[in-house]
C-alpha cells in the first residue's frame, strides 16, 4: 500500500522505488497513472418536462396527469451520470449519451406540486449543485360533479335554475342531458359553476345529467359522470270545476235574494296556491271581496259590505 499526502487536483504519473535494510535501491517502477479530481462538474441546465408527458388543455404548463413524466436536460460533455430529484428526494439516474438526456422517472409520483431538480456527476463521482427546480403539479384524480337546483318542486312550465358544479375547474362547458324538458343556454363565471334553465316539456318528473367525460380538468383527467338530479314538474293548469252559489242557512242561495252578504263557491281540478281578491271580478256591485279557503282545491268568495245591501240589479262573479 502506497500512501500520499494531499494531492491537488491534476493527472500523476509516479515511479517506485524499493530501498532494502541494506539501502540498496530497486529500478524505478512506473505506477498506473491516475488523476485527483475533487472539483464539482457544471449544473444541468434547460430542465424541462417533455410536451408529451405534459397532458391537458396545454402541453407547456407543466400540469399534468402523468404520474411518471419524463424530462429533457443539458448536461456537460463530461457528466458521467445525471441524477433526478423530486423535491429533493432521488427519482432516478440517467447515464447520458450526449449532452442532452432524456429521462423518465422511475418513481410514480402522487398528485401534489413538485420541484424537479437534476445534478451531474463526473467520473469521479463529484455532484454539481442543484440548479433552480422545475416546478411542475401532477393532477391523476378526475373532477367530480353535482347538479343542484334552488327549486324543490312542483317547478312550472316557466323553467328552473340548474346549477353543475365540479369539484376543481375545467375546460369546456360540459354536456347535459335534460329528461322531459329542456335546456337553455349554459352560462359559467368561473369554469367550475355552470348555470343553465330547464323548461319541462310535461306533468312528471324532470331530470338532469351529466354523463362521463364530457368535459375535463386542466390536467386532462375526464369527469366522473354526476347522480342524476329529478325533480317534478306541473305544467298543467288547473280548471275551474264548478261556480255554485253560497248558502243562506242550509239551502243554498237563490238566482234573486235580499242579502245583505252574498257568496260563491269556487271548485278547482287541483291543489291550487291562495287566490287573492285581484284574481277575480265582480261586476254590479262596489262591495269588497272576501276570499275563504274550503279546502286547498276550493275557495268561498263573498261579498260584503258596500252597496251590496242596496243593490237592485245583476251581480256578477268571474
Amino acid at each position: 500500500t502506497i500512501t500520499f499526502d494531499t494531492l491537488a487536483d491534476g493527472v500523476y504519473n509516479c515511479t517506485a522505488v524499493l530501498t532494502d535494510s541494506a539501502g540498496n535501491r530497486s529500478l524505478p517502477l512506473t505506477l498506473t497513472p491516475f488523476v485527483i479530481d475533487t472539483s464539482a462538474p457544471v449544473a444541468p441546465t434547460a430542465l424541462d418536462m417533455v410536451a408529451a408527458s405534459d397532458s391537458g388543455d396545454s402541453d407547456s404548463d407543466n400540469l399534468t396527469n402523468v404520474r411518471q413524466p419524463t424530462f429533457t436536460v443539458t448536461v456537460p460533455a463530461d457528466a458521467a451520470n445525471v441524477l433526478f430529484f423530486a423535491n429533493g428526494a432521488q427519482i432516478g439516474t440517467s447515464v447520458p449519451t450526449s449532452t442532452t438526456v432524456t429521462y423518465m422517472s422511475y418513481t410514480s409520483l402522487d398528485d401534489g406540486n413538485y420541484s424537479i431538480t437534476a445534478k451531474s456527476v463526473d467520473a469521479a463521482g463529484n455532484q454539481s449543485a442543484a440548479p433552480s427546480g422545475l416546478a411542475i403539479t401532477i393532477d391523476g384524480t378526475a373532477p367530480t360533479t353535482s347538479i343542484t337546483s334552488t327549486e324543490t318542486g312542483p317547478v312550472l312550465a316557466a323553467g328552473f335554475p340548474v346549477a353543475v358544479t365540479f369539484s376543481e375547474p375545467v375546460v369546456s362547458t360540459p354536456t347535459v342531458t335534460p329528461g322531459n324538458g329542456q335546456a337553455g343556454t349554459v352560462t359559467t363565471d368561473d369554469n367550475t359553476i355552470f348555470n343553465f334553465r330547464v323548461f319541462p316539456d310535461e306533468t312528471g318528473p324532470v331530470t338532469v345529467d351529466v354523463p362521463a367525460g364530457t368535459t375535463a380538468d386542466l390536467a386532462g383527467n375526464l369527469n366522473v359522470a354526476a347522480s342524476q338530479f329529478s325533480i317534478n314538474a306541473d305544467v298543467t293548469n288547473p280548471t275551474i270545476l264548478s261556480v255554485l252559489r253560497g248558502f243562506n242557512g242550509a239551502s243554498r242561495i237563490p238566482e234573486t235574494t235580499s242579502l245583505d252578504v252574498v257568496s260563491w263557491f269556487v271548485k278547482f281540478s287541483e291543489d291550487i296556491i291562495r287566490p287573492v281578491a285581484s284574481d277575480f271580478s265582480v261586476t254590479g256591485t262596489t262591495s269588497p271581496i272576501t276570499i275563504s279557503e274550503v279546502n286547498a282545491d276550493e275557495y268561498e268568495i263573498s261579498l260584503a259590505g258596500g252597496d251590496i245591501a242596496t243593490v237592485n240589479g245583476t251581480v256578477t262573479l268571474s
